[in-house]
């Protein structure tokens, strides 16, 4: 049985590990609390960046989603509903470019990607929600995986291509 999970994707910029559990934080449902009162921003427009700003809207004072694209990628509802809270700004065209602070996040640093002006917001954390990647890798080509590296699966029994081989949760193409 196969049930590694997965990790979430990283953006690579200077800050990103140096600040990880010093306000950079990866899962809104475990840590919006921690930002009671705080300006944050979450990095990514699709459900999973969505989903984050609606986590931390009870607790976070402000926040601010930033968008590599000039569109955001969720779902529709989500994204209305957010989009009439007042305290969510939006930046769409926007790289991330780096995370700021000293013992603790300050702020961000990104680029506009219309004007190409790099810009700084001063926020006490960041949420970055750009997707998940499988744990899947150590299986090679043995069993056959979406253009994700997610198993593809049997919904109803878990097997896979392989006789002898069931996989369960986030390594699995059932979402």
């Amino acid at each position: 049985l196969v049930a590694t999970g997965s990790r979430y994707k990283r953006l690579g910029i200077p800050g990103e590990n140096k600040f990880d559990g010093k306000g950079v934080a990866w899962c809104s449902t475990c840590d919006a609390p921690i930002f009671k009162g705080m300006d944050v921003a979450v990095l990514g427009g699709g459900n999973s960046g969505l989903e984050a700003v609606h986590d931390l809207l009870p607790y976070a004072k402000n926040i601010i989603l930033i968008h590599r694209s000039d569109t955001l990628k969720g779902d529709p509802v989500l994204e209305e509903r957010i989009l009439r809270e007042p305290k969510v700004a939006i930046i769409l065209n926007a790289e991330p470019k780096e995370i700021l602070g000293g013992d603790m996040v300050t702020g961000l640093k990104y680029q506009d990607k219309t004007s190409g002006e790099t810009k700084e917001l001063k926020v006490q954390g960041v949420f970055v929600k750009i997707g998940q990647i499988p744990n899947t890798e150590f299986l090679g080509d043995l069993v056959k995986k979406n253009e994700w590296g997610r198993v593809i699966i049997d919904h109803k029994t878990q097997k896979s291509s392989i006789p002898g081989i069931w996989v369960a949760g986030d390594s699995s193409d059932v979402l």
